[in-house]
């Protein structure tokens, strides 16, 4: 509030200096609102200053860590945003969701969840270093959080997926690595994501969630799959109002969320960064998994210690013989 009062006064003291009548303002008028700082409200329009590295620069090839979790978890709402926005109603109406070809939008929607959880993924298990892994790991658990915080609840199940996933959860040196507290995050927002009971949590979280927000579209496509198995009519031949009525409230749900945005900055470098993700098949994943944290438990790193220690004591071992030979 101090930088906008300060920079509305300035602007003032240019229009004071101005002596033309025709421009019918009351400037004590305006001063009186600055001073009672009644022009608070304005600040709910003014978006958060975006948190960038201090070496941001755009023909640079970033990496995950580069950048703030939160500024990450903002881009990734402007990102689900834009494609939600994108979607014609007709298409969640009409849609099959069993095969989404006849609708490219939600299709896109569906592969960015995709992408984006496959990317989580990869980004931990492709990390050779096992202290640069839980830093990795421990990175996208803060990311969950602040998509939680700004109801982006479509991210925040991919990246929940991805941790979930056999190869990751595999790794449990790299899981013991995390502080009591991040490992109680996580497990706070596994249970808020929890799929038993038809999503009980989420649905109770969503209920009170206000614009803006995304919704996991995961629930969304069930519901109308479920609504839209029941008969347009019913046995007495009257139309089955009911069904129509749960499909309203589910598409309704959908237009607030497209004309309500969130107040924030794209910033192009991020966006570029979190459109252009490395994808790798599950399978090749799961073999750099155990490649870098072997099924032993041993961090590869760790590993290669142990072996050039296991070498050295069997020339150790080798010199003793040859001596102790020797001497007899």
């Amino acid at each position: 509030y101090k930088e906008l009062r300060e920079y509305l006064q300035n602007q003032l003291k240019k229009l004071e200096d101005i002596s033309d009548e025709s421009l019918n303002i009351n400037i004590t008028q305006l001063h009186q609102m600055i001073d009672s700082k009644s022009l608070a409200p304005m600040l709910n329009f003014i978006p958060p200053k975006p948190i960038l590295p201090k070496t941001l620069k755009e023909y640079k090839n970033h990496v995950l860590l580069d950048f703030h979790p939160l500024e990450i978890s903002r881009q990734l709402a402007l990102i689900e945003q834009d494609l939600l926005r994108q979607v014609n109603l007709d298409e969640y109406r009409k849609a099959n969701f069993s095969k989404l070809d006849s609708c490219p939008t939600l299709q896109r929607i569906v592969t960015r969840f995709n992408e984006v959880s496959s990317w989580a993924a990869e980004e931990i298990v492709s990390t050779p270093n096992l202290k640069k892994r839980i830093v990795v790991l421990s990175r996208f658990i803060e990311i969950a959080e602040q998509c939680l915080l700004l109801k982006n609840f479509n991210s925040l199940m991919a990246i929940i997926l991805a941790l979930n996933r056999s190869f990751v959860q595999r790794m449990k040196q790299t899981w013991k690595g995390l502080s009591l507290p991040q490992y109680t995050s996580f497990c706070k927002l596994v249970k808020f994501m929890d799929p038993s009971q038809s999503y009980k949590n989420y649905r109770q979280l969503l209920k009170i969630a206000t614009v803006p927000m995304i919704p996991f579209q995961g629930v969304l496509f069930a519901d109308l799959t479920f609504i839209a198995e029941n008969a347009d009519q019913l046995s007495n031949g009257m139309i089955n109002f009911q069904k129509f009525k749960l499909i309203a409230e589910q598409l309704e749900v959908i237009v607030k969320c497209q004309e309500n945005c969130y107040n924030l900055c794209s910033v192009s470098v991020i966006d570029s960064f979190l459109k252009n993700v490395r994808i790798q098949e599950e399978n090749e994943l799961y073999k750099i998994s155990k490649y870098n944290e072997p099924p032993d438990g041993k961090d590869r790193e760790l590993k290669k210690i142990d072996d050039s220690l296991l070498k050295i004591e069997n020339i150790l071992q080798d010199v003793a013989q040859s001596w102790s030979r020797t001497r007899t």
